[in-house]
């Protein structure tokens, strides 16, 4: 098993539509499974149209983990995507110019580090200053990714019950790194207390 971890081309997109509705299939435990699996159709096309383009682009990066296996098959093992900040939700509107959009894991290699990894790549492909401020936002019944975001440094700068990401309000978080240079590196005791 090798991983490479690179921006996603257009040959990608059948695997990270893949490895994006295994995620969203997981969230079949707090969403309507209609609601779900009407989303895990979209994501294919979606992500045709945007690896169609330039990647990465002004406004984002879709990194991908591809697994060269023995036998020489590829396989997409993760996603991310950081971009410029999509301005949702409004209360924090303004406050952060870079957004991590998405990490996805395939469950057959959680616990790798992969993700992890993912983020790091994304923010340098993207070129995002390391004393930039960054947010994502997730469901709060996400428990995994809440925990590996908190792992990572984020902190919660906001909640809200709303359906941006579902059918019915749902309450999703806003966390944040003040600086995506914390991510990349674990702080120091200085810069800590410095904060």
């Amino acid at each position: 098993m090798t991983i490479v971890l690179r921006p996603a081309t257009l040959a990608d997109a059948p695997g990270v539509a893949a490895v994006v509705a295994e995620g969203w299939t997981a969230f079949s435990s707090f969403l309507p499974s209609s609601f779900v699996d009407e989303q895990n159709r979209s994501h294919l096309p979606r992500f045709q149209e945007l690896l169609s383009k330039p990647n990465p682009s002004s406004s984002m990066v879709l990194m991908v983990a591809v697994d060269t296996r023995d036998d020489g098959t590829e396989v997409v093992a993760g996603a991310c995507t950081v971009g410029t900040t999509r301005q949702k939700p409004a209360a924090i509107k303004d406050l952060y110019t870079y957004e991590l959009r998405c990490i996805y894991v395939h469950a057959g290699y959680h616990g790798q580090g992969i993700a992890k990894k993912l983020f790091q790549e994304a923010l340098r492909a993207f070129e995002i200053p390391v004393d930039a401020p960054i947010f994502c936002n997730v469901f709060l019944k996400n428990v995994r990714a809440c925990r590996f975001y908190e792992k990572l440094g984020a902190i919660e700068v906001y909640r809200e019950a709303n359906s941006i990401y579902s059918p019915e309000p749902e309450f999703i978080l806003s966390l944040a790194w003040s600086r995506a240079g914390d991510i990349l590196s674990p702080p120091t005791a200085a810069r800590v207390a410095n904060k």
